[in-house]
């Protein structure tokens, strides 16, 4: 699958094609709306909408995705090649990034804003 946020280029070289061949598949430049930092994997896509927004269709899950990766930042590294990224207000989600495989960074999973853990101060 080729992720939504990739340039013509990126995805006719994924693909092996022509970026013209791209550029007629697909009628007109990727929009704004679908523009992310991260490759979004269908696995994130699935937590989204089974954690977050139950309900919802696939392509409108995307487009909250991208627009909430575009507001992300990153919180620490879990473990090598694994990063916590936190999303924007108000729903703050926590956001599973890998940098393991070469390429954009993908995004793993999602994650609601609270795990149930609390630090108890002394």
């Amino acid at each position: 699958m080729v992720a939504a946020g990739h340039s013509i280029r990126h995805v006719a070289r994924e693909l092996g094609v022509s970026r013209k061949a791209v550029a007629n598949a697909t009628r007109t430049a990727v929009p704004r709306i679908l523009e992310s930092p991260f490759r979004i994997t269908e696995h994130a896509i699935d937590r989204y909408i089974e954690r977050i927004r139950p309900g919802i269709p696939r392509a409108r899950a995307l487009r909250e995705l991208c627009a909430i990766t575009r507001g992300a930042h990153a919180v620490k590294e879990i473990e090598p090649g694994l990063w916590l990224w936190r999303g924007p207000k108000p729903r703050r989600l926590r956001l599973r990034v890998s940098t393991r495989e070469p390429g954009p960074p993908q995004l793993v999973t999602v994650l609601t804003a609270h795990d149930g853990m609390r630090r108890h101060l002394a």
